[in-house]
């Protein structure tokens, strides 16, 4: 597959800051590649971006076999990310991190930046 695989923590309604070494010492028995990084498996590859800022999510792409999505889904086990293949459905692992029903994009004012509300509040 080629298409964009991006893997990132939400708080509060916005982009959260993920726990980087321990999504480092998940994916580094698969990186290999110093200026582009690659994953490596038993069964394929993807091209790995974002090594040097995991703690702001990171994206592979043109991933290839089944492997990878089981490391994509254990550092989402272990480190809170969502998943998020494009065009494709979200991924989390965990329920607590799925949004009430009732919820909504909060306007931003002055700069600020949007987040997620209860309808209820």
């Amino acid at each position: 597959m080629s298409f964009d695989v991006f893997v990132q923590t939400f708080e509060n309604g916005g982009a959260g800051v993920a726990d980087a070494e321990v999504i480092r010492a998940l994916l580094a028995p698969y990186v290999r590649g110093n200026e582009t990084r690659r994953l490596y498996t038993t069964d394929g590859t993807a091209e790995l971006f974002g090594w040097d800022r995991l703690s702001s999510g990171f994206m592979v792409n043109h991933a290839g076999g089944r492997e990878i999505w089981d490391v994509l889904v254990r550092v989402a086990k272990a480190a809170r990310p969502t998943i998020m293949p494009i065009g494709c459905p979200v991924a989390v692992t965990s329920s607590d991190d799925i949004a009430p029903a009732r919820t909504a994009w909060q306007r931003p004012r002055g700069g600020e930046r949007p987040r997620l509300v209860g309808l209820d509040q």
